[in-house]
């Protein structure tokens, strides 16, 4: 919806349908990088106040303690419980014993071949890529979260120079499993 909203030039709506889809915001986390990458300032502009007004919507409702609650959830560890059973990164390299410092590595590598793939693919391809590719660098994504990445496995087709990343992408998924 954001980018069939922003193809007509409607860029606070574009943002807003964007900022809905960022309350899952850890499988998305490379869509401001190829917005910066893409010169779409208006875009992100917007999407960063979006961002805002609901960051502190949410947090004006649980207040303080829904706050407080909310830090002590991810300090005492449930996320990183959550992680083994996930298609990503993060837990292919537990799995294969790199843990931590693997998953840093990876990551990196991963960032860094994404801004030089999305440099050279045009502006949805890159948008798809970056969504493809977010979902192995999050903390914790499951087989339910890969509905968000069909538009990007569409591309194997499409785009030959993302047919690797999508690969890349399916094979660490699926390896796990």
């Amino acid at each position: 919806a954001a980018l069939g909203v922003h193809r007509r030039g409607r860029d606070w709506v574009a943002a807003l349908f964007l900022s809905l889809a960022f309350q899952k915001f850890h499988l998305l986390l490379l869509l401001p990088v190829a917005l910066l990458l893409h010169r779409r300032r208006a875009l992100l502009f917007r999407f960063c106040c979006w961002i805002a007004f609901w960051g502190a919507l949410n947090i004006s409702l649980v207040g303080p303690t829904g706050v407080r609650n909310y830090i002590g959830v991810l300090n005492a560890g449930v996320v990183d419980r959550l992680f083994v059973r996930s298609w990503n990164l993060r837990s292919l390299m537990c799995h294969l014993g790199w843990d931590k410092p693997g998953y840093v590595i990876g990551a990196v590598l991963v960032v860094i071949w994404f801004v030089w793939l999305a440099r050279r693919l045009e502006f949805e391809s890159a948008f798809w890529a970056g969504v493809g590719l977010s979902l192995l660098l999050s903390w914790h994504s499951y087989k339910y979260d890969y509905t968000l990445a069909f538009t990007f496995f569409y591309l194997l087709w499409r785009e030959p120079r993302v047919s690797l990343a999508a690969f890349l992408t399916l094979l660490v998924s699926l390896s796990l499993y």
